[in-house]
C-alpha cells in the first residue's frame, strides 16, 4: 500500500494556517488528505528571521496579527503539532546538498527546502514558487492550475511505498 509525503513550502504553511484564500482549494485538500504531511524546521526560522525584518514584518501573519515575538513562532509550531503536521529537522545531508543545487536563486530558506524534498528520500514540495523548478531537475513541486510547458512540475504528489 502507498501513501503520498509532503514537503510545505514557508507561505503554503502561513497561508493553510490563516485560511488565506490565496492557497487554493485544491491544495487544501491534499494536506488535509494526506497523511504525511512534513513542515521544516527552516520555515520556522524563516517565519522568525523575515517576521523581524522591517520591510518584511506584515509577510507572515497569524490569525491576522503580525509575527513579532518568539512566542508567536512557537503558536505556529504548536499548532501545526494540533494539525497533526510532522517537524523535518535539518540534516547534514540537506546542508551540504543545498549551496551546489542548480539555479541562481540564493534563498538559503528555499534552497534549504528544496534539499531537504530531495534527501534522504524524495517528497513531493507544496509551492506557488516556480525558482524551485530551477534549482534540481529531480525536485517534484506541485502547484495547480500552472499553465505552460510546466505540466510535469503540476502533477499530483507522488505515491510512496511504505
Amino acid at each position: 500500500m502507498g501513501h503520498r509525503v509532503i514537503l510545505l513550502d514557508t507561505h503554503v504553511l502561513v497561508w493553510f494556517l490563516n485560511g488565506d484564500p490565496r492557497l487554493p482549494d485544491a491544495v487544501k485538500t491534499i494536506i488535509l488528505d494526506e497523511p504525511q504531511v512534513y513542515v521544516s524546521d527552516v520555515s520556522f526560522w524563516e517565519i522568525g528571521i523575515k517576521a523581524r525584518l522591517p520591510k518584511r514584518g506584515s509577510a507572515f501573519l497569524l490569525k491576522g496579527r503580525p509575527i513579532e515575538t518568539e512566542e508567536d513562532v512557537r503558536k505556529i509550531v504548536n499548532e501545526c503539532g494540533v494539525q497533526g503536521f510532522l517537524t523535518l529537522p535539518i540534516t547534514t545531508e540537506a546542508i551540504l546538498l543545498a549551496p551546489f543545487l542548480g539555479g541562481e536563486h540564493k534563498d538559503p530558506f528555499d534552497r534549504m527546502l528544496a534539499a531537504q524534498s530531495l534527501v534522504p528520500s524524495f517528497m513531493t514540495l507544496v509551492s506557488a514558487d516556480k525558482v524551485f523548478d530551477t534549482l534540481s531537475p529531480n525536485l517534484n513541486r506541485y502547484w495547480p492550475g500552472e499553465s505552460g510547458d510546466d505540466a510535469a512540475k503540476r502533477k499530483k504528489p507522488s505515491k510512496r511505498a511504505t
